[in-house]
């Protein structure tokens, strides 16, 4: 009886440090867990206010806008030639060959750029909805900053028989040559527009001198009006007199730059 009374106080005892440190690794968890808890808390977490950069003080954003009047020095004139039949076939070949003579004569003029522009079939009606046959285009576009071989090459394709093409509009460009030399010009004057503006805002504002934080230059821009269509005119002038040249003028378009940033204002 006694062994066995022994046995079970000491079963009880081994039991007993077991709950004990049981207990004791649960304190120990609950405590880092509290610790963890207050570490990350909105006492110790970083705002995002903190987190964000502070905003310089004193710091002006503005913008200065130069412009200039330009010729365009490129002359672009667009001609078509148009054929119509009873299928597509007939007005195709026309079509196709007209174009083709003319490409073939704009090469051989010095100075002249030719190109393909669009081309496109599609169905004639009469008044009763009924189809009468097909018409057949095609566009050829000649580009020169030669206006006099440009504007006598012109005449010369709407008087060529049965290859005759007509012109439906002209434009001008101005040529990349021309744009960026005019551009350096705009950069330097925009530059010193926005240092000035910088150096008088500063002034107004009571301080002494300024610092350049940020500044972006943009890119010239500018629009060509178009030019009125000539076909009446052309059409005129190739009956009063046989390959008359197409008289061509550019007139003047504004090109601008802009240059902004900000500046920190200093004491």
């Amino acid at each position: 009886m006694k062994t066995l009374t022994a046995r079970k106080s000491a079963r009880a005892m081994d039991t007993s440090a077991l709950l004990k440190r049981l207990l004791g690794h649960s304190l120990l968890a609950a405590a880092l867990s509290c610790g963890a808890m207050a570490a990350f808390s909105p006492a110790h977490a970083q705002t995002p206010a903190m987190m964000m950069p502070m905003t310089p003080k004193d710091v002006l954003n503005l913008d200065a806008t130069v412009q200039t009047q330009v010729t365009p020095d490129l002359a672009v004139v667009m001609l078509a030639a148009e054929r119509s039949g009873a299928d597509t076939a007939g007005p195709s070949a026309e079509v196709t060959r007209a174009i083709t003579e003319a490409l073939k004569e704009a090469r051989s003029v010095a100075g002249i750029q030719a190109s393909t522009g669009g081309f496109t079939t599609f169905q004639r009606f009469d008044n009763k909805g009924q189809r009468t046959g097909w018409t057949v285009r095609a566009e050829v576009i000649l580009k020169s900053k030669d206006f006099t071989a440009l504007g006598k090459l012109a005449g010369k394709l709407t008087q060529a028989g049965p290859n005759a093409l007509q012109i439906t509009n002209n434009t001008f460009e101005v040529s990349t040559e021309l744009r960026n030399a005019e551009e350096a010009k705009l950069m330097e004057r925009a530059i010193a527009e926005f240092r000035r503006k910088a150096q008088v805002a500063t002034s107004a504002f009571g301080y002494k001198k300024f610092s350049i934080q940020q500044v972006n230059v943009g890119t010239s821009s500018g629009f060509v009006p178009p030019q009125p269509r000539p076909m009446l005119r052309m059409a005129a002038m190739a009956a009063a007199a046989p390959e008359a040249d197409m008289p061509i003028q550019a007139g003047s378009t504004e090109l601008s730059l802009t240059v902004s940033g900000s500046v920190q204002m200093e004491n």
